[in-house]
Parts: C-alpha cells; sequence; structure tokens
C-alpha cells in the first residue's frame, strides 16, 4: 500500500518523461561551464565512468586542476541502482 499518494502510472510517466535519453546534452554547455563543475561517478558505474573520462580528456587538462572548471572525480565501491 502506498502512503506517498503516487500512483504507478503517474511514476512511469515521470520516468519516461525525464529520461536521460530524452534530456538534451549538456556536452555543449560543458565546455564553457558559468561556474565549477564536479562530476562524481561511481567507480563501478561503467556508463557513468566511460561519461567522466570523456569530460576530463576535454575539460582542459592543460590547466592546473585547481584552475578546472570541470573536475572529474570517482567514488569507490560505488555504482548506479
Amino acid at each position: 500500500r502506498r502512503t506517498d499518494g503516487a500512483q504507478p502510472r503517474d511514476r512511469a510517466a515521470s520516468l519516461e518523461r525525464e529520461s536521460v535519453g530524452r534530456q538534451p546534452s549538456c556536452w555543449p554547455w560543458l565546455e564553457a561551464p558559468p561556474a565549477p563543475v564536479l562530476y562524481v561517478a561511481g567507480e563501478e558505474d561503467e556508463a557513468y565512468c566511460k561519461v567522466a573520462t570523456r569530460l576530463a580528456e576535454h575539460s582542459g587538462v592543460a590547466e592546473p586542476v585547481e584552475r578546472r572548471l570541470v573536475r572529474v572525480a570517482g567514488l569507490p565501491a560505488a555504482g548506479h541502482a
């Protein structure tokens, strides 16, 4: 029995509407973000670790780490549920 009042069909519709595959790409924004960004991925999450690797390769690697606008960090022993 649900206690939060949400209906299964409403939750399903929300998941379909907000799916990552339907969201616009953030890559252009990440090329020149208006503020520093920290991207964190669980080290056991293969898909998001690939994104982290791509970000690290394209985020001003020639800059000292303290001056980079996009930083990447991996969380050991963490995945994606």
